[in-house]
């Protein structure tokens, strides 16, 4: 590739995370699962490498070689490096300056001593019983919503590049753009703060804008001389390769997303957050805490009721499985009973058998010990290898799922159309809902074990939670669906059914549903131009 690298394309992007997030540092924490990636000052940050590789992934890919690099063949030495320059993304402290290099950060001061415990999230798998599955229970670290970043992109070409440095801005800008760990779980969603942004072209050929490249500072701190503000064109745009669906929700009484935990009164509580807001470009961490409606527990209860309406779609019932499961092996018991039979002799005992003759056979029967014979060890192996099967069976019903697997993504091995090795990210992006706390609308709901002999209450087993009425509270949930995942009609109707059933409260959410808790209904618009359905 032969291009005159005449002109410079160079951005100061500040953006803000529009829900907690976490790029994962790799490491074990005491408290939790998941550590996420600190600077040398102790505070978060946004590796230039995670921008990058989420820009590489998003961009048309007649640019993904020219712009990122290419090895080349290997017969030849046309391989190049990448045009693309992408600094890390250091955070915006309590100044509204950036912190870089190595400052005294003086964690004991309100601000930042909140990021010395950040905000934790529990995760478990819920099996097709509505169980925990075993091994399934984690949780990890995320940063506050509302955090701000800034990073520095830069492209190396020529004057025919400003459509691709548009295209890089834009994406940006849209609201598939995630980065970090559990993009599919409602964390990594990021915006652009435009009037804390900005960006110049500078062609190399013109003495002045030569000169103001090479004084421009490294520091993140210092704007681009002479910069224009950032332009954002498509805020709002939805990509043609996605589509939305937004949902208007209110809790028809009380709902629990339980943060797994409780307080000095009650077991559990409701999940809660606080939040970073921005007032004249400083930051200011919520003395209060937010009500948390995680995007993962809304992602669950959708993809369990997406492979029911599937199933029933085509047709695919318990009493007559399409993929119905059928044992490798015959159990055989007959070896067991032949030597079992021929010790008891039933043909040889009347009624005018000695007691002696009984007692002598009791005892034979006594000591016999089936463990001995070869015939009692295969029963036995078969039976444990019929038990792994129909566990495993079990535990990925939902992923053998063709319509779940479609959306929500599948594992390696999951099915065997994909073969083992084969893996699948999740086409649909839910963001997490935060509703402003009020604690008079709090109650707290008891429950004992009732011992059914005495009709007295079980020692051990009183319990209490509180949970939120949230009548008066609706809230907005947008959802992205990639179209990909809806080219099946079956597919497609079965994720519409499904979110019909959320607005016509057929689907409660969170914890405690079984007693009540977590009943929704309200609206659902798929495109702007169609009419609302109001449940």
């Amino acid at each position: 590739m032969m291009i005159s690298l005449t002109h410079r394309y160079l951005a100061q992007i500040t953006i803000e995370a529009s829900s907690a997030f976490a790029i994962n540092s790799g490491k074990l924490g005491l408290l939790n699962d998941n550590v996420i990636a600190k600077d040398a000052n102790g505070l978060p940050y946004l590796p230039g490498t995670s921008i990058a590789g989420v820009l590489r992934h998003s961009i048309s890919e007649e640019f993904e070689d020219e712009i990122f690099g290419s090895p080349g063949t290997s017969n030849s030495n046309d391989g190049f490096g990448s045009r693309l320059i992408i600094s890390a993304g250091l955070m915006v402290g309590k100044e509204g300056k950036v912190i870089e290099g190595l400052e005294p950060v003086d964690f004991s001061e309100s601000f930042y001593s909140n990021f010395n415990i950040l905000p934790l999230r529990d995760h478990v798998k819920i099996s097709s019983k509505g169980s925990a599955v075993k091994g399934a229970k984690y949780d990890e670290e995320l940063v506050f919503k509302g955090s701000r970043f800034v990073f520095e992109l830069e492209l190396k070409g020529s004057k025919d590049d400003i459509g691709t440095w548009n295209e890089l801005l834009d994406i940006l800008s849209s609201p598939y753009f995630r980065l970090g760990a559990g993009s599919r779980k409602g964390h990594g969603e990021f915006k652009v703060v435009p009037t804390m942004s900005n960006q110049r072209v500078f062609d190399l050929r013109v003495e002045s804008d030569l000169v103001d490249y090479l004084s421009k500072s490294v520091s993140l701190n210092q704007r681009i001389p002479r910069g224009a503000a950032l332009e954002i064109n498509n805020v709002g745009h939805i990509p043609s390769q996605w589509k939305s669906y937004k949902l208007a929700l209110k809790a028809k009484d009380f709902f629990l997303f339980g943060s797994g935990f409780g307080d000095g009164d009650v077991d559990q509580i409701t999940k809660k957050e606080r939040i970073i807001s921005w007032n004249d470009d400083l930051p200011i961490i919520s003395n209060e805490e937010f009500i948390l409606i995680p995007a993962t527990s809304i992602k669950g209860a959708l993809a369990h009721r997406v492979g029911y309406n599937y199933s029933k779609l085509i047709e695919d019932f318990i009493e007559s499985p399409k993929n119905e499961y059928a044992p490798d092996t015959e159990i055989n018991t007959d070896g067991i009973l032949e030597k079992l039979q021929s010790l008891i002799k039933w043909d040889t005992l009347t009624t005018e058998t000695s007691t002696e003759v009984f007692e002598k056979l009791v005892k034979k029967i006594e000591e016999f010990d089936p463990f001995e014979s070869s015939e009692w060890a295969n029963f036995e192996n078969q039976l444990m290898d019929e038990k792994a099967n129909f566990m495993k069976d079990q535990n990925s019903q939902d992923e053998s799922n063709e319509a779940v697997k479609a959306l929500f993504g599948f594992s390696k091995g999951s099915g065997k159309e994909h073969g083992d090795e084969s893996s699948h990210r999740g086409n649909v992006l839910i963001s997490d809902t935060y509703l402003r706390f009020n604690q008079g609308f709090e109650k707290v709901f008891n429950h004992i074990k009732i011992d059914r002999f005495t009709g007295g209450g079980i020692d051990g087993a009183l319990f209490q939670e509180k949970a939120y009425f949230g009548k008066g509270d609706s809230f907005e949930l947008e959802v992205f669906v990639h179209t990909a995942a809806l080219g099946d009609q079956f597919i497609k109707e079965a994720w519409e059914n499904t979110l019909s059933d959320l607005v016509t409260g057929s689907i409660p959410l969170g914890g405690q549903v079984a007693k009540g808790h977590g009943f929704f209904s309200g609206t659902l618009n798929k495109k702007q131009d169609e009419k609302n359905t109001t449940k």
